[in-house]
This record gives structure tokens, C-alpha cells and sequence, in this order.
């Protein structure tokens, strides 16, 4: 199942190098009590009420996160600009956030978006959606500073084509972020996945689950890397990656790394790809299902065991939703991600 990576972009690599000591010295410069959003072409939604939604704003506005305690929902479209933005403030927070990185419209993509959340003294549930129903390649890079927080983040890929780096830095003790990854790819999608984990101090925690179907000559590469530093004593990091192959013509190269320059540490990693069971699909088709419903069943299966490990039913009921719709070949619209 391993392929070169040549094979899924072949292009110049638009990704920053990542200079970690200089990526933490312009992070201290940054006011972390600040706590505004700047956005462009976005929809915000708050409390389930609607607001700028018939037509997405063209100028920077700002809001004030305290006025979304509950929980906030941000629709980005960047779809008609080249290079994109978007920076998030978390101090004291507690609440749920959903961000959704779409593709929809009929207009150019965009060659890269670059996304910073901050966090600090709080504890955030981020639920992220990223899917297109353009086949164009989309880039995007998310960058998570944690200090003094403990972040759940799931990520929801239903992308044609995407390459998405994403960093964790964990910056103070005690510390957290708990990565829930699903990709379903349906029609000879290529997904290039990275996630870059630093537990920088003590006693901090780094943990990511991945799930993918792959159908139809889709390729999906997984790379994680996970850092534990000399003085990061008592920390932990942890990853399990798995694919799951429904047509043999389907690919997945998954590559869980451990660095680890100390001992006082809790590590470990395992990865898996594997072809759809025949016994099970006979078993499922003996008893009068089809067999593509029998697929779908499987897929919903394998994909369901994480979604339903997070901590929100609105997230689980729309990622089944999305899931129904890419697997009988439907379009996705607004109208299918508000509940």
C-alpha cells in the first residue's frame, strides 16, 4: 500500500519550514488576553441564530468571543482569494467551537490558509470540518499554542484533494491536546496529512486517533510526529493511526514517529491498513443486504467507533449526516451543516 509521495501532488512544497525556537519567540510577542476574532468571508453563527449568512461579509470585521459562550460556529469560505487567515484568541474559555473550512462555490480555490488558535487558561472543545465538492487541490495549515489548557480537537476530512499541516505546541505544564482525525475518501481523493506535536514542558499530554475509508483509487499519506524533550519529564504521547481499504486499488502510507530524549516518560504508537473482510461483507449479504449497503454499513462502522467518542452529539449527528451524503455521491450545501 505504499506509494511515493510524488505520486499523490506534484508540486513545490508551499509549506513554511518550520523554525521551531523562532516559531516560539514571535509567539511570546503575541497579547494572548486578547480576545477578538478578525475574519473575512466568513458566516458566524452563535446559539443556532444566523448572522451576515445571505451574504458573506468582504470586510474585516471583529467579535468578541465573549459573546458566544456557548458555542460558536464559523464558516469559512476563502474560496475566491489566494492566501488566506484567520487567528483565534482562547483565554478563560470554556466553550465549543465549531470551524468549517468549505469549498462549495463555483470560484477559484485558494493556493494556502494558514490558521492560528491560541489558547490559554481554558478548556476548548474544537470540532473542524474541511471538505470541497471541487476536485482542486486545497492547502491549509493549522497551528494550535496551547498554554495552560486542555484542548479536544476533531478534525472531519471529506476533502477531493488536500495537503493540511497541523502543529501543536504545548507551551506550560499540564497542558493538553486530544486529536480525533476522520477522512472519508469516496472518489479517487489524495490527502497528504502531517500533525507536528511538541510537548515543550512537564507533565504535558499529546495524544492523536486517525480513522480512514479509502474507495476508488484514493491515496491518503499519514505522518505524525511526536516530540518529548529532555526536561519534558512525566509527559505523555500517544497514536494510533488506521486505514481502511473498501476497493484494492486504493493506497495509504501511515507513519506514527516518537521522539523522545528523556525516560520519565508514557509513549507508544501503532498503526494499521487493511482491506475490507470478506466474511463480513459475505455475512452482511447472506442476510439480504446489498452489497454496496453492506460497505456502507462497514464504513459507518469503522469511522463511527471514533465519532462517537467525542464529546458533542450535534458533531456525531452531522458527521453521520455528511458521511450518508458522500457515500450516495451527493452534494453537500449550507443547508446540510446547520442543525
Amino acid at each position: 500500500m505504499k506509494f511515493k509521495e510524488s505520486e499523490i501532488f506534484k508540486y513545490n512544497d508551499l509549506f513554511y519550514d518550520f523554525n521551531e525556537k523562532e516559531y516560539i519567540k514571535n509567539i511570546e510577542k503575541i497579547d494572548a488576553k486578547k480576545i477578538e476574532l478578525d475574519f473575512e468571508n466568513y458566516i458566524i453563527i452563535s446559539n443556532n441564530k444566523i448572522e451576515n449568512f445571505s451574504n458573506l461579509p468582504t470586510t474585516k470585521k471583529s467579535i468578541k468571543l465573549s459573546n458566544y459562550k456557548e458555542f460558536l460556529r464559523i464558516f469559512f469560505n476563502p474560496s475566491s482569494i489566494d492566501k488566506s487567515s484567520l487567528d483565534i484568541f482562547f483565554s478563560n474559555s470554556n466553550n465549543k467551537t465549531f470551524i468549517y473550512l468549505i469549498d462549495l462555490i463555483e470560484k477559484k480555490s485558494f493556493q494556502k490558509l494558514n490558521i492560528n488558535m491560541f489558547f490559554k487558561n481554558s478548556n476548548i472543545d474544537v470540532f473542524f470540518f474541511s471538505f470541497s465538492n471541487k476536485n482542486r487541490i486545497r492547502f491549509a495549515n493549522i497551528r494550535n499554542i496551547i498554554e495552560n489548557s486542555n484542548v479536544n480537537f476533531d478534525l472531519s476530512i471529506f476533502d477531493s484533494m488536500l495537503k493540511i499541516r497541523l502543529d501543536n505546541l504545548l507551551k506550560t505544564k499540564h497542558s493538553s491536546i486530544n486529536l480525533k482525525n476522520i477522512c472519508l475518501c469516496k472518489n479517487s481523493n489524495k490527502i497528504d496529512f502531517f500533525s507536528n506535536f511538541n510537548n515543550l514542558k512537564p507533565s504535558t499530554s499529546s495524544k492523536i486517533y486517525f480513522r480512514g475509508i479509502l474507495y476508488n483509487e484514493s491515496k491518503v499519506i499519514v505522518k505524525s510526529l511526536m516530540k518529548i524533550g529532555k526536561d519534558s519529564i512525566d509527559s505523555e504521547a500517544f497514536a494510533s493511526l488506521n486505514t481502511l481499504h473498501v476497493t484494492k486499488d486504493s493506497s495509504s502510507q501511515l507513519l506514527p514517529i516518537l521522539i523522545i530524549k528523556n525516560n520519565k516518560v508514557k509513549a507508544c504508537h501503532n498503526s494499521s491498513c487493511s482491506y475490507l473482510d470478506d466474511e463480513k461483507l459475505f455475512y452482511l449479504t447472506s442476510r439480504g443486504i446489498n452489497e454496496n449497503e453492506a460497505k456502507n454499513l462497514i464504513t459507518k462502522g469503522f469511522l463511527g467507533s471514533l465519532i462517537k467518542k467525542t464529546s458533542d452529539k450535534s458533531f456525531m449527528d452531522l458527521n453521520f449526516k455528511i458521511i450518508e451524503k458522500v457515500l450516495k455521491n451527493e452534494k453537500i450545501v449550507i443547508k446540510d451543516l446547520l442543525y
